[in-house]
């Protein structure tokens, strides 16, 4: 290491060369202590499974969507599915470099995190005189992610639970915004890439990216309007303007495709979201101490948060590596105030904007979580780490320039191929978490794919309890990636996609996940018996007198109605429900059939009972249960359909999973018997 004089060195190259370097290493590290995810599959479950539907279905082109939030609409768009797509079909599919699907998606996910880590990094390199730079910034990376995965286990680089996937893409968007700010104006195609691949994960990310874009541009534009008009300034940079012009093309295809598409389509979901709740959501301190407690890595600020006094410095102090942490942050802040007092350093231009920037993202955070919907989770606001590690990076630039240290080239080329392997002396901090469920890789993976038969062509219908879905969720993905037909009801259509929604009940076979013992006769067959589950396939049975249907779907298909099915408990309907069931040839032996009706209507919405077309009557408020006599004529041999029909149906806004709901009649169960002459 060497003291340099006042003169300025031209370090690009040298810079450049030493970050290529360390991303090269970084990643090749990663993969030797990831190498299980080479040869041993995951499968996926819960949300990575609802996610790997989408997946699917952007392998061929089709997905419109992002991934689901849990208030009824789907974040903007699906960028990174897209991208999980490319990593599937090339690492899985082509190549057979993985076990499973997944596996494809955290390899890609650990590339494409390496690339913007370092493509941030080697931006401010080109800004720092000191060769020094990229050794450093790589050696503050490695401890801020060991931090972050010792306090939320695997969430930093290998994560692809939709809520962490785009920190590092942040930190690289906030770099490239200052370097269009102060003047590169080429870098404007990656602003506008890094900035729509935000907007399209999450829903709030329009806020930061418009007002970070905005700001940017602003600046450059405020600097440059006097030297050459408006016109010339574009004809200068027509092509970085024509290419992000091109991207936000592309970007907006599968946002306005849905528009034109769909009625219900996603921007109107989150529209009505928005619409349902207006005003500040949070009590400002709250939101306040849940900024905060980013600076403290708390994994669960909500239970930190119940108490009047949050105590997080407590909560930080008492993890020795956030402790760590914030002794060389207050290290870092205080020699780079020092060197500035006594003249020694005067900031750059880049650094004083990307300074603001960490402001405004800091505000438009307070103002945000001010606004967010139901508790104060980690997860919403994960990306907000980025804000910690660009400030390091600040600092670092400021403390070796204002020192003037710098060391030969071939020097930071070696520190920066040898540092990555400190994280072999670190491993906790460096594997990634997810390995599936054990429960699932063996009720999936050993027992129901090879357990099915042969594919007829006929589509199954997945029957399972509303407590179950995340299991289901794992089947279906599996049966997707296995070619598999199945659908689901119209409830479940929001969380395992819109193609996979039941259009016809003929043909169906019924493929039940159960917990309980059920009787399995013959055509019904027992796929699996593992633990306490139970994997059945059946086709929906034709019906004799007497019988009941309850809304679990084992007789019946069940379209347009709320959350609850698959439970013994009463389910709202929606404006109009249908209920399809088969009876048998001579399902009867008396001319007339007593149905009756157990559930509730809404004061002032009577509800129409239609049996294949023909009005059984109506129900009001204050029954619990309506008895119908019925002409036997009424029913049919093979398919019959029940509709619940409400024409006033009650509007209840802003509730998960159907949103907008609308409650038309609580429907229990209905029984139907012969009556005796």
């Amino acid at each position: 290491m060497v003291l340099r004089d006042n003169t300025e060195l031209d370090t690009s190259r040298s810079s450049s060369l030493a970050v290529m370097v360390s991303a090269v290493v970084f990643l090749a590290v990663l993969l030797v202590l990831n190498r299980d995810l080479f040869k041993v599959p995951i499968w996926e479950y819960t949300d990575f499974a609802a996610n790997a539907l989408q997946v699917e279905r952007a392998k061929h082109f089709r997905e419109l969507l992002g991934n689901y939030s849990r208030w009824g609409f789907h974040h903007p768009g699906p960028a990174f599915f897209y991208i999980f797509a490319f990593g599937e079909r090339v690492l899985h599919d082509w190549l057979h470099l993985v076990a499973a699907e997944m596996n494809a998606h955290i390899l890609c996910m650990m590339a494409l995190n390496t690339a913007f880590l370092f493509g941030a990094i080697g931006l401010i390199a080109r800004r720092c005189r000191s060769r020094l730079f990229p050794p450093a910034a790589l050696l503050l990376s490695l401890f801020f992610i060991y931090i972050l995965n010792r306090a939320i286990p695997g969430s930093a680089v290998f994560s692809i639970w939709m809520p962490n996937v785009f920190l590092f893409c942040f930190l690289f968007f906030l770099t490239v915004c200052a370097c269009v700010a102060t003047g590169e104006f080429s870098l404007l195609p990656w602003l506008a890439f890094s900035g729509l691949m935000l907007m399209h994960a999450h829903v709030a990310q329009p806020l930061f990216v418009g007002s970070l874009s905005l700001a940017a541009l602003g600046t450059f534009w405020w600097r440059h309007r006097r030297a050459v008009g408006l016109r010339e300034l574009l004809r200068q940079h027509r092509k970085p303007v024509m290419i992000s012009a091109a991207l936000v093309i592309l970007f907006s295809a599968p946002i306005l495709l849905d528009v034109l598409l769909h009625r219900d389509n996603n921007v109107r979901a989150i529209l009505h979201h928005a619409s349902a709740h207006k005003g500040l959501q949070q009590n400002p301190m709250q939101s306040l101490k849940y900024e905060f407690s980013f600076l403290a890595f708390v994994p669960d600020p909500e239970v930190v948060l119940q108490s009047a006094s949050a105590g997080l410095i407590l909560q930080g102090a008492s993890k020795p590596y956030v402790a760590a942490y914030w002794c060389l942050g207050l290290l870092m802040a205080g020699l780079a105030t020092a060197l500035y007092a006594r003249g020694r350093q005067r900031i750059p231009r880049f650094i004083s904007y990307a300074a603001v920037e960490i402001v405004l993202v800091s505000l438009l955070f307070y103002y945000w979580t001010l606004k967010m919907t139901g508790p104060l989770l980690n997860f919403n606001g994960y990306f907000f780490f980025c804000v910690q590690l660009l400030a390091l990076f600040l600092l670092a630039s400021l403390i070796l320039d204002g020192l003037r240290l710098t060391v030969r080239p071939t020097t930071a080329v070696v520190l920066c191929a040898l540092l990555p392997l400190s994280m072999f002396g670190a491993k906790t901090g460096f594997l990634h978490e997810e390995r599936g469920a054990n429960e699932i890789h063996r009720l999936i993976s050993d027992q129901l794919v090879t357990h099915l038969p042969p594919d007829d062509g006929k589509v199954v219908h997945l029957t399972f309890d509303s407590s179950d879905w995340m299991t289901m969720a794992g089947v279906a993905s599996r049966l997707k990636h296995e070619h598999r037909a199945f659908c689901v009801d119209d409830l479940w259509s929001f969380t395992f996609g819109r193609d996979n929604r039941c259009e016809q009940f003929a043909g169906l076979n019924n493929l039940i996940l159960t917990g309980v013992p059920r009787p399995c006769e013959p055509p019904c067959q027992v796929l699996t018996d593992y633990d306490h589950w139970e994997f059945q396939l059946a086709p929906y049975p034709a019906l004799r007198l007497p019988f009941t249907i309850q809304l679990d779907d084992l007789v019946s298909l069940n379209k347009g109605f709320n959350e609850g099915l698959g439970t013994p408990d009463p389910v709202w309907t929606m404006g109009h429900a249908t209920i399809y069931f088969l009876l048998a040839p001579g399902f009867a032996d008396t001319p007339r059939v007593r149905v009756r009706i157990f559930g509730t209507a809404n004061p002032g919405r009577p509800v129409r009972f239609l049996l294949n077309g023909h009005v059984l009557g109506t129900i009001v408020a204050g029954q619990d249960s309506t008895e119908f006599i019925v002409d036997r004529a009424a029913f049919l041999t093979g398919e019959n359909q029940l509709v619940i029909q409400v024409d006033d149906p009650l509007k209840v806004p802003g509730d998960p999973q159907n949103d907008p709901r609308v409650l038309g009649f609580s429907f229990l169960k209905a029984q139907f018997e012969p009556v005796q002459p």
